[in-house]
């Protein structure tokens, strides 16, 4: 019970300050319009990668295969990067 408590009680206030992080973004139009997944831009800052998957809010059942190589493509990019630096 308080956890549901918690989950209706919380409310988040933003105090103008972003994270800065580079964000890669799975959604699905048919749930989450496009405008409001580029909320994330609010709280976040650096390199935003959006990726619309699937046809409804459970598309990781289906799409699990693209989106484990979109992950593994920036983790190489990632690797590269820092050995290139040193």
């Amino acid at each position: 019970l308080s956890d549901y408590r918690l989950f209706f009680d919380y409310r988040f206030k933003n105090h103008g300050q972003r994270i800065k992080v580079n964000t890669t973004v799975f959604y699905c139009s048919k749930d989450t319009e496009f405008d409001a997944v580029q909320e994330w831009e609010k709280l976040l800052y650096g390199d935003f990668d959006y990726h619309e998957m699937g046809k409804n809010h459970f598309f990781i059942n289906s799409c699990y295969k693209t989106m484990a190589e979109v992950i593994n493509d920036h983790l190489k990019k990632d690797l590269i990067g820092e050995v290139n630096d040193i």
